[in-house]
């Protein structure tokens, strides 16, 4: 929310670095420039002659009095011009939204400045003639000052426990909660308050109306419409402006219903059946049963707390209105405007807490400035139907307060505290405190009384303290694995993802997916987020776009995270790599699967790698990840189809693993200091038999000294296209001592059997 400085200070005083200790005793506040503020050189002018152009009929000669030594010469274009107007006058170097105001002659008449019109002034899309200042003026003031415009505005980021803050009235009672000031308080309503009965919602408390007739056509008063744009919220309509103008000023949200488009009376009621309709701005909105609407006798004039109907908005033709001011539940307005993505200024309030007994105050406020600005003649009763406003009272003790905090506050300093933020405070052997209106959503225990006692206290006042016994805080085992995870893959330059859980259909389809588990979001924020994902790599293959489109060349990432199943969730850890052109596939795939078992402490000779076939993977080279007899994932170069749709390298892997702890603790071998021996092997091998297997095979024989298996070399053999050649390396070591050649023959003849007879694999 934002909010200009004269706004708040003409309902509190703002001392020096005030934004500092807002942001240190309440909502944080950031100051801004005035987006809409005149120039100071733009000043207060007395047009004291007007005469004809000698060389152009349409245009004026004028002197004008701005309080210096010699009336300015300035020509003016404007019909209406004529002695003694009053109006703001550019003088030179003043700059305005159509530019710089700069020494001219206009049909060699010499102009010192222009006279300006609202438009001139970005106050106005279209102005009808100069804008006439009444009343007692200073010749020669800035016309800023004149109008009361600040330089300055403020935006504050309001948390959502703290919808009483979303005014200038709100703000004005934090500012003076923090520096103990006394605020004006709302005026009673000049208007008698009539108590009506009628049916309605239980999510609407408080309902008030009143009837404003013979409306003149006229304009949003200037102080109004400057304030509005320092806000943000572009004026609309005279009526409209003046009701945003009292919500930013006290925080009620009211709407206006053309009273000639009404029929009979309004009431609120919760639907009993699915209906569309039509807001106010032509768009059809689907609402469902139980939602809470306003309606006369012909259907729905508006969604409660929400927006108004088309049906009966007001116009520049309007001439009698319904004011409406009411308080609505903030848990039914928030829930029903997430459904419908709908969010407006009345929402955000309601549905953030909005004081019941501001409803009156408020729609008097607004009736009279109608009446005042737009000739309009009003009702001198407010109807109101509404629920009494019950106390909240809470008990307090101040040992209560020092024992939480740690402080030494007395009972005396605690009660101003509370007192500041408009708590009423009887003091016995406890301290009784009755909450204000306008705080009861947010204040409802004692805690919540701790918590304000230390903002305004301030916690850097706190004594410092030291306890006197040792504090532990153990974490979970597989936390601490999921640390060791990053921390391996951070040292080996991959850089850590935290991405979203919640992607779209597209994504998730990139990759294997399980439908009948698919977790869909009930209200997603956007189709970019409409089901929780069941793998990680879609999410690395959109950030490895995102960073290639940024000219990075190597990229590597990994993210430790949760899929999500219908039945499970479960813990996985991704990996994706790019590799330049002169890189292989069995290199690259190599590199990334020894990262990955590096990571996960996983022991060498229990992992295993079986070729298999995966969506968005290339079918060649794909292998699934067996660890102790199960699948826990797969790695593989991504499909080159995939990837150019993508704009990636046809050479990036990828590797996805169910993450469980493995094997934390590092283990350590005695290894041999006598040469290890190697033999290859080239195999002819059937197609349908692949390395898991015959690597599965050797293990079977338990050779003593076999030490690893691997294979370095694949191929198609030619005009054979039912095999395939595998080059297999054997390596062999012994602890105490150097093995022999006929050591090494006996254990590959006794592997070559066999293959030869389990797999009919031929030795080349």
């Amino acid at each position: 929310m934002r909010i200009s400085k004269d706004w708040i200070s003409q309902w509190a005083s703002l001392p020096q670095h005030w934004v500092q200790k807002m942001c240190q005793h309440s909502v944080e506040t950031i100051a801004e420039s005035n987006p809409v503020v005149v120039d100071q050189k733009v000043l207060v002018g007395k047009v004291l002659s007007v005469e004809p152009h000698p060389e152009a009929d349409r245009l004026k000669v004028t002197t004008v009095d701005i309080n210096q030594s010699e009336p300015l010469n300035i020509v003016c274009g404007c019909p209406s011009v004529a002695p003694d107007m009053i109006v703001p006058v550019a003088t030179i170097g003043a700059v305005l939204p159509g530019g710089k105001i700069k020494k001219a002659k206009l049909r060699n008449v010499p102009s010192q400045g222009m006279l300006c019109s609202l438009q001139d002034l970005g106050f106005e899309e279209q102005s009808d003639g100069l804008y006439p200042i009444s009343g007692d003026v200073e010749i020669g003031q800035p016309f800023a000052d004149h109008i009361g415009q600040s330089d300055q505005r403020y935006e504050f980021e309001i948390t959502p426990n703290r919808g009483d803050c979303f005014s200038a009235l709100g703000i004005a009672r934090e500012v003076a909660a923090v520096y103990s000031q006394n605020i004006p308080q709302l005026s009673p309503p000049s208007r008698s308050i009539k108590q009506v009965s009628m049916d309605r919602s239980k999510a609407c408390s408080a309902f008030a109306q009143i009837h404003l007739t013979n409306i003149k056509k006229g304009k949003t008063p200037l102080a109004i419409t400057m304030r509005l744009l320092a806000s943000g919220i572009s004026p609309v309509h005279p009526i409209v402006d003046i009701l945003n103008y009292v919500m930013l000023d006290i925080g009620q949200p009211m709407h206006a219903y053309d009273n000639d488009k009404i029929s009979g009376k309004l009431s609120v009621k919760d639907l009993d059946q699915d209906k569309d309709i039509l807001d106010l701005q032509g768009n059809t909105i689907k609402l469902e049963k139980d939602d809470c609407v306003i309606v006369d006798e012909d259907g729905i004039q508006a969604l409660g707390g929400i927006i108004g109907a088309e049906c009966s908005k007001v116009t520049t033709d309007t001439q009698s209105v319904i004011l409406e001011a009411a308080h609505f539940d903030m848990d039914k307005v928030r829930s029903t405007s997430n459904r419908l993505g709908l969010v407006t200024d009345s929402s955000t309030r309601f549905a953030r807490y909005v004081d019941p007994a501001l409803a009156v105050f408020a729609i008097d406020r607004a009736a009279n400035l109608i009446c005042e600005h737009l000739g309009a003649s009003s009702d001198n009763e407010i109807s109101l139907c509404a629920d009494s406003i019950d106390d909240v009272a809470i008990e307090l003790s101040t040992e209560q307060v020092n024992d939480t905090l740690g402080s030494h506050l007395t009972t005396e300093e605690c009660v101003d505290y509370l007192q500041r933020i408009g708590c009423q405070c009887v003091v016995s052997d406890l301290i009784t405190v009755t909450v204000p209106s306008y705080r009861k959503a947010d204040l409802r225990y004692s805690h919540d009384l701790i918590e304000e006692i230390i903002r305004l206290h301030g916690f850097d006042a706190l004594d410092e303290a030291t306890t006197d016994e040792a504090i532990y805080a153990d974490t979970p085992y597989f936390l601490q694995y999921q640390d060791h995870v990053r921390r391996q893959l951070a040292a080996k330059n991959y850089n850590e993802c935290v991405s979203y859980a919640f992607i779209s259909k597209d994504q998730i389809k990139l990759f294997d997916y399980d439908d009948d588990q698919l977790v869909t979001v009930t209200n997603p924020v956007s189709s970019d987020y409409e089901v929780m994902r069941q793998g990680l790599l879609s999410s690395l293959l959109s950030i490895c776009q995102f960073n290639r489109s940024y000219d990075a060349k190597d990229v590597a990432l990994f993210e430790v995270g949760k899929a999500y199943f219908r039945s499970h969730e479960t813990h996985q850890l991704a990996l994706l790599k790019t590799y330049t052109q002169d890189t292989t596939s069995e290199t690259a795939f190599k590199e990334l699967s020894r990262d990955m078992i590096s990571a996960l402490q996983m022991p060498h000779g229990e992992v295993k790698f079986n070729q298999s076939q995966h969506k968005g993977m290339h079918p060649g080279v794909c292998a699934d990840i067996i660890y102790q007899g199960q699948m826990i994932g797969f790695i593989g170069q991504i499909h080159p189809e995939l990837a150019v749709a993508q704009q990636l390298p046809k050479l990036t892997l990828m590797a996805e693993v169910v993450l469980t702890q493995y094997s934390y603790c590092q283990q350590f071998k005695k290894f041999s200091k006598y040469p290890k021996i190697t033999r290859d092997f080239a195999y002819i091998v059937h197609k349908n038999v692949n390395f898991g297997q015959i690597e599965a095979a050797v293990a079977g024989l338990r050779i003593k000294y076999l030490k690893d298996i691997q294979v370095f070399d694949i191929y198609r053999v030619e005009g054979q296209f039912d095999q395939c050649s595998y080059g297999v390396r054997f390596t062999f070591s012994h602890l105490d001592k150097s093995l022999t050649d006929k050591e090494i023959d006996k254990a590959t003849s006794a592997i070559n059997d066999l293959l030869k007879k389990q797999f009919d694999i031929q030795v080349r």
